[in-house]
């Protein structure tokens, strides 16, 4: 299994706000094939904000930006989800 293929099926579903439920499943498992990668658990995160879970998509992007605390994104992702706020452009 491929984290990368997981990952942005996961993305792709979160960005378009469908199936949820099946982004979920592989977000899950991206980060289980490569639990080092600040932007696998950034597209979990992303997924919990989308199914209305604030606090898990907060716990998971604070675990991201320890992992890469260069990352200047996932410390933007960070403070869009704590403000509970849907990705740019979204409604």
């Amino acid at each position: 299994d491929s984290s990368l293929l997981n990952n942005n099926l996961a993305w792709l579903c979160a960005m378009a706000d469908r199936k949820l439920e099946l982004a979920l499943q592989h977000a899950e498992k991206a980060v289980k094939l490569a639990p080092a990668k600040g932007g696998y658990l950034d597209t979990h995160a992303e997924v919990h904000l989308r199914k209305g879970d604030v606090a898990k998509a907060v716990e998971l992007e604070e675990k991201a930006v320890r992992l890469d605390p260069a990352n200047a994104n996932l410390k933007k992702q960070l403070k869009r989800f704590q403000a509970g706020l849907p990705a740019d452009g979204a409604e």
